[in-house]
């Protein structure tokens, strides 16, 4: 059996197509649906009556807001099926076999992760993202992985899918990839996000380096190797080079570095067990995030090392 989750703050305009892409799945009888309610102004008892007929569906309830990860939480600790999904109250899977997909691909390669493809879409446009350890979307998790590592979300509002899926990653997590899209994510046209995108993602970064410092932080403790945690923290401090490029013309841009002084402290910590396969990994990164949004600056550790001096 597979649980899928729904965490759901007022989505009664969203809900009913996320529910109907449900019931449609090719093995809906192998699921079980939860909706958590997470302190919405109503509850989602009318939903739940439509589609009990198709699916098994029952409504859980929060007793104050306290954002998705919590939501997520929640399910995973009121629900007991032997593999775990996730998907948001304004969001679809992205046809009848895209469940299916994900659970046969597990069971086969018996690994404890499997991620796909999605596909974005925002104004009437698509993009297609590659299967990464970024969002909660277009991924199925078995359950004892997460019970038996004591994989739990943290309480941030934001980014905090990234934390959770990136403590799997340090961790060294079995998993595969289904290169097919199992699931479209759908911006919210009321959101911040949508109103100021570009502020928000902004902002957002605090949230991006909190949640890349706990991750990182939960696998010290839980003694991962030493060369993940170097490679991983150089990568990640790598990105932040790269999004302090991009908003270089903001007053406020030095809340980057004030952001990321965590970060650089433990990149600095594990920097001895850098080694060669590192530098040539880093050298894919490099190109992948520096060909984006017209930066095409080389960075290597050099010039990082003289942007972390500004970090306090």
């Amino acid at each position: 059996m597979i649980d899928i989750i729904i965490p759901a703050y007022n989505a009664k305009e969203t809900i009913f197509k996320t529910l109907a892409s449900i019931s449609l799945q090719t093995i809906k009888n192998s699921l079980n649906v939860y909706i958590v309610n997470d302190a919405s102004d109503y509850n989602y008892q009318e939903e739940i009556s439509f589609f009990k007929n198709w699916i098994n569906i029952v409504e859980l309830t929060l007793s104050k807001n306290s954002g998705p990860g919590i939501a997520r939480q929640y399910g995973i600790d009121n629900s007991n099926s032997e593999y775990i999904m996730f998907i948001d109250a304004d969001d679809t899977f992205y046809n009848c076999y895209s469940v299916e997909l994900l659970y046969k691909k597990i069971k086969e390669t018996k690994t404890d992760l499997v991620i796909s493809n999605i596909l974005y879409e925002r104004d009437n446009k698509r993009e297609k993202y590659e299967a990464n350890f970024v969002y909660m979307h277009g991924k199925i998790y078995k359950r004892s992985y997460l019970i038996n590592n004591n994989i739990k979300f943290n309480d941030t509002r934001a980014n905090e899918d990234n934390g959770f899926n990136n403590l799997l990653l340090l961790l060294g997590i079995k998993y595969d990839v289904v290169e097919e899209i199992t699931y479209i994510y759908r911006e919210n046209a009321s959101s911040i996000t949508r109103k100021n995108n570009r502020e928000y993602k902004f902002l957002g970064l605090e949230g991006y380096s909190y949640n890349l410092t706990w991750a990182l932080n939960e696998a010290i403790k839980r003694d991962a190797d030493d060369i993940v945690i170097s490679f991983n923290s150089y990568k990640y401090l790598l990105s932040f080079y790269y999004y302090y490029q991009i908003f270089i013309d903001r007053k406020d841009k030095y809340k980057i570095l004030n952001w990321i002084s965590d970060l650089k402290k433990i990149y600095l910590s594990y920097k001895k067990y850098k080694n060669i396969l590192i530098n040539e990994k880093i050298e894919d990164i490099q190109y992948k995030l520096f060909s984006k949004e017209g930066i095409i600056k080389k960075c290597n550790e050099e010039n990082l090392l003289e942007f972390l001096k500004m970090v306090d």
